[in-house]
């Protein structure tokens, strides 16, 4: 069963391949050929696997499979704010903007007029979660150092 699963994906591969190549104005047909194609074979496979006792070892599977889809998803995540300017490069360049008091508050998430071991406490605790080391980027962690000398410069 499983040979003719990967058998009729190859085959269905090759459809859209072909189509590629010779027509383009019939790839959404083959692309749509192609996932119902797809929804087909998994359907059968889930059967056999029923008919056979077997699906207790795919559900045991994809159950590994999920956690790995959810970590995947967090580094595409994580790629895509790096790549859309949130990370070194907008960090360096954000050090010479000017920040307002109002701003710097506002990113530490206290009140105007806080103390200094309030400011420095929000700031270790954000550090904490935003720092690079630890799941943050370099543009988080500019932004917070330079809330806290903003307004620890204030006090």
């Amino acid at each position: 069963m499983i040979y003719a699963f990967i058998a009729g994906l190859a085959l269905l591969l090759m459809i859209i391949g072909i189509g590629n190549i010779y027509d383009k104005e019939k790839l959404p047909f083959l692309k749509k050929v192609l996932k119902v194609g797809i929804v087909i074979l998994i359907v059968l496979l889930v059967i056999f696997l029923i008919a056979t006792g077997r699906i207790s070892a795919i559900a045991a599977a994809l159950g590994a499979l999920a956690i790995w889809a959810a970590r995947l998803l967090q580094l595409g995540i994580l790629y895509r704010n790096f790549k859309h300017g949130a990370g070194p490069r907008q960090a360096k360049n954000t050090a010479s903007d000017n920040m307002s008091t109002k701003e710097a508050y506002d990113i530490l998430g206290l009140k105007p007029g806080a103390t200094e071991k309030e400011i420095n406490q929000a700031y270790r605790d954000l550090m904490a979660k935003l720092h690079p080391d630890h799941g943050g980027n370099d543009y988080l962690a500019t932004r917070l150092n330079q809330a806290k000398d903003i307004l620890l410069k204030k006090k």
